[in-house]
Order: C-alpha cells, then structure tokens, then sequence
C-alpha cells in the first residue's frame, strides 16, 4: 500500500510540475530580424551587373535562419529606374521579419539632363533658345538633344550656360 500511494504522489508531483513549467514559458512573439549586408540603398549604372551584397537574419528562439530568406522583387539593369527587393523571413513561432532594399539603375550620363539657355552667334546673328537633355533610359551614357542649335540663321556655334 506504500508502494501505490508514493506512485500516486509521484505522478501528481510530476503533472503539477509539467503544469507550472508549461504555464510559466513565455509565448515567442518577437519577430527574426533580417540585417542588410551593403547599402539598403544602392544605386548602380544602366547596363551595369546587379551583385546582391547578401544579407543574415537572425531569431532569438531559433538562431541562425539565414537560409529560410526568401527574396522578392528583380533587378532590371538595362532600364533605369528604381526596383525594391523584399527580404522575408519566418521563425518556428509563425513571426514575421521583413526589410527592403532599394535599387537605382541610373545612366551615368543623367547628370547632363536638365534645360540649358542657349545663346547661338553665327554670321552676326544671335538667337536666344531653350534645349533639353534627356539621358537614355537603356544606353548607358547616351543622351537625348532636342533641339541642338538654331539651323535657321545656319549657325553651327552656341554656348551653354545653367541647367
């Protein structure tokens, strides 16, 4: 009879143990974090070769989750715009890490674009225009004229000044 009652209180000891073990740990509610290698924002020339810099994520639960990263979004590195990759990741608890990279292919000849004042003398004439540069949105350092001179008075001479 010893015997069955020490089993008795050995088992509810042990299930009254499980119960405050199991009630006293905290839910995980703290999301992975994802940590950019290289610029979150980068900017490359048109026509140029994206290398994505990489990227850690880390959770306080599960450690190391690198290598459950997914990544979204593209690159398009002949045409100049701006591109958002979306960095996600997901830990064991179901929490969410997200972060965004942002990616500009721009023309290294975009610099020239603008409106400039022309002053075109040629043959004792002078004429006074606006011209506008437009860099490509494919070719890297090619850009646009609108109007290049003033070929009514057969100039061929003009100075640009301001953007």
């Amino acid at each position: 009879m010893k015997k069955g009652k020490l089993l008795f209180f050995a088992t509810i000891t042990l299930v009254i143990s499980a119960f405050v073990f199991n009630a006293c740990t905290k839910d995980d509610t703290t999301p992975p974090e994802i940590k950019l290698k290289g610029d979150k924002i980068m900017t490359i020339e048109l026509n140029s070769t994206f290398v994505e810099p990489g990227y850690t994520a880390e959770d306080d639960e599960d450690g190391d989750i690198t290598s459950s990263v997914v990544v979204t979004g593209t690159v398009n590195v002949n045409s100049a715009g701006t591109y958002s990759l979306t960095y996600t990741v997901s830990d064991a608890a179901g929490n969410i890490g997200t972060t965004t990279r942002t990616v500009i292919v721009k023309n290294a000849a975009s610099y020239l674009e603008g409106n400039y004042s022309v002053i075109d003398i040629a043959d004792g004439y002078q004429s006074t225009y606006t011209d506008h540069i437009t860099a490509s949105s494919t070719v890297n350092n090619k850009v646009w004229v609108d109007y290049f001179a003033n070929y009514e008075n057969g100039s061929v001479y003009f100075t640009i000044s301001g953007n």
